[in-house]
């Protein structure tokens, strides 16, 4: 029965049935205001006769600085604009390309992150030459450049294992350290002390000098899945 909802006029005598059932969305992401939201814009270009995804380094003065990444960042709620219009905004601003040059073709849905950042995945066509024409943003990417689609289908990432830990405390806007009131709530001890999550795989690959990984590389396996997959010679 997982995934069936009732019908609308279900006769259920619990009034709320027939509520969860006109809002039920499959594939919803539940208490998303719980994460940090980001967009990110998978731009593609033809070069050399084949297909390229473009890709920034981050400027080394900002966040991640010196990192591998695709053109993205946050929905700017003041700006009233749809999910899509922030990718298409960051990555005009990212690449210094005008809006007729950023062609928006849909959507492949939304990552969540090992460490609660929910990422709606945008893709679409560069109207340009090559990377050459993109005007890179200075204060935020040092580097422009791309990398064929085939690269990614015959080659095989390395893999290495991460574990994120939870820790029962936080940092307030003063800088003072909260710790969680676990004996107050009635918690068992265990939860005043940091606890493990799982351990997760996390793939690099090694392209043009740069160092392709985490959440990028996670993004880039599921466009290679969702359009044709690997080769099957490694």
């Amino acid at each position: 029965m997982g995934g069936m909802k009732a019908p609308a006029d279900s006769a259920s005598p619990i009034p709320e049935i027939a509520l969860l059932s006109r809002a039920a969305a499959p594939g919803r992401l539940i208490r998303r205001e719980k994460y940090s939201n980001y967009v990110v814009f998978a731009p593609f270009i033809r070069a050399g006769g084949e297909s390229h995804l473009v890709f920034e380094k981050r400027a080394s003065r900002i966040r991640q600085g010196g990192e591998i990444c695709l053109p993205g960042g946050a929905v700017e709620a003041d700006l009233r604009e749809s999910a899509g219009e922030a990718a298409v905004r960051e990555t005009m601003e990212e690449l210094g390309l005008p809006r007729e040059k950023v062609r928006l073709e849909g959507s492949l849905g939304v990552l969540v992150t090992a460490w609660g950042s929910a990422v709606d995945l945008f893709y679409g066509v560069l109207d340009i030459a090559d990377v050459g024409d993109c005007r890179p943003h200075p204060g935020e990417v040092d580097r422009v450049f791309s990398a064929p689609l085939r690269f990614f289908r015959e080659t095989e990432p390395e893999v290495h294992y991460l574990r994120h830990q939870v820790r029962p405390e936080y940092l307030d806007p003063d800088g003072r350290r909260v710790r969680l009131p676990w004996r107050e709530l009635g918690l068992p001890e265990r939860y005043s002390r940091p606890w493990d999550l799982r351990s997760y795989p996390t793939s690099f690959y090694r392209w043009d000098g740069e160092i392709i990984w985490g959440m990028t590389a996670d993004l880039v396996q599921e466009i290679i899945d969702l359009s044709g997959g690997v080769s099957r010679g490694f």
